[in-house]
């Protein structure tokens, strides 16, 4: 499975209200987004994927995992990804956030 993150969408995560103060928070900068990139694929690729949804546009999944932020400590992220029917090998990101643990 390869895995796809836009940089728009980490440049999203960084600036949109509600997102900024978290990611800000846990270090990480508009100026450094491969290590946002590669913090959210170490995840990702150790997530096991549940699905969320089936439209006939794709799949959206969601996974949620641990990582270690820029300040130092260790979060729950949760984000979401979508796999279209013509790209059935590729899950691209959609967006994160902080995982709310049950």
């Amino acid at each position: 499975m390869e895995f796809v993150i836009a940089e728009e969408k980490l440049i999203y995560l960084l600036r949109t209200a509600g997102k900024t103060k978290f990611f800000l928070q846990l270090g990480y900068r508009e100026g450094d987004l491969p290590r946002l990139e590669a913090d959210i694929l170490q995840m990702a690729r150790r997530a096991s994927p549940v699905i969320r949804a089936v439209t006939a546009f794709g799949t959206k999944f969601e996974m949620t995992g641990m990582i270690a932020a820029p300040n130092g400590r260790d979060y729950f992220l949760r984000t979401g990804w979508f796999i279209r029917p013509s790209e059935p090998e590729v899950m691209n990101f959609v967006t994160a956030y902080p995982a709310k643990l049950r």
